[in-house]
């Protein structure tokens, strides 16, 4: 409904319903109009804003829906589809370093991926993608500004550093200890240690071929006299150990 002024009536929620309706029956610009009226009288509502940001990217006026996400991120910072969509309109301007910017925020509140709707998960796949090539390209613009210096010192051991510029630039993560149960402070934060502190890895590789042996053998006797190390009592919080939880 309109008013006499010319202003749609109703819930926003009600004129929401009613544009999408205008836009699945091919009628975008009386949507648009609806939408825009509506976010004249009510411009700090989020979902009236996301909602024309929507409508404003389908009828090509990407810079409006730019405008009108930041309007509904102002309202709610921590809107996911707002993220989101603002990633993908940038992308869709050409703007690929900003999108992956926006695309990362949007990661980080990204809804786990057993209760992701089904229409969703394409656009999170890509949001995925473009942060990971402009994390690699920025990583390789790093190393060639540097080449230079790195070279200057090609008899050091650079590993630490060059890993500090992969973090830098996103291609990998700081590995930290998360322990679940004893922290012990102060341990080196090193994904993986050097083989030289550990002398008899060497002894225990080459009885590779007889550790499996004996694990099949074990295995094909049903394992007698073993337990799931995982043993969680009915109604515990599983967390990250659910696949393990009395898996034999």
């Amino acid at each position: 409904m309109v008013s006499s002024t010319g202003t749609p009536t109703g819930t926003p929620a009600e004129i929401i319903a009613k544009a999408q309706g205008l836009m699945r029956g091919g009628d975008g610009p009386s949507a648009l109009r609806m939408l825009q009226e509506a976010v004249d009288a009510e411009p700090g509502n989020h979902d009236l804003q996301l909602n024309l940001a929507m409508v404003q990217r389908a009828a090509g006026d990407l810079v409006a829906s730019v405008r009108a996400l930041n309007a509904a991120l102002a309202a709610d910072p921590y809107s996911f589809l707002a993220l989101l969509s603002k990633g993908a309109v940038l992308e869709q301007m050409g703007k690929a370093r900003l999108a992956a910017d926006v695309y990362r925020d949007a990661l980080r509140i990204a809804p786990p991926e057993a209760g992701t709707p089904p229409g969703l998960k394409a656009p999170i796949a890509r949001a995925r993608e473009v942060v990971a090539e402009q994390a690699q390209a920025l990583a390789l613009h790093l190393r060639d500004v540097m080449s230079a210096s790195i070279g200057s010192h090609a008899d050091a051991d650079l590993r630490r550093f060059q890993e500090s510029v992969d973090v830098l630039a996103g291609t990998t993560r700081i590995y930290n200890a998360e322990p679940v149960q004893l922290h012990y402070p102060r341990l080196p934060a090193i994904p993986f240690f050097d083989r030289e502190h550990f002398p008899w890895f060497e002894t225990l590789e080459a009885a590779s071929d007889t550790i499996r042996d004996e694990l099949l053998t074990l295995l094909n006797a049903g394992l007698p006299g073993f337990k799931p190390y995982v043993q969680y009592e009915p109604g515990t919080p599983e967390n990250q150990f659910a696949p393990l939880n009395h898996n034999e």
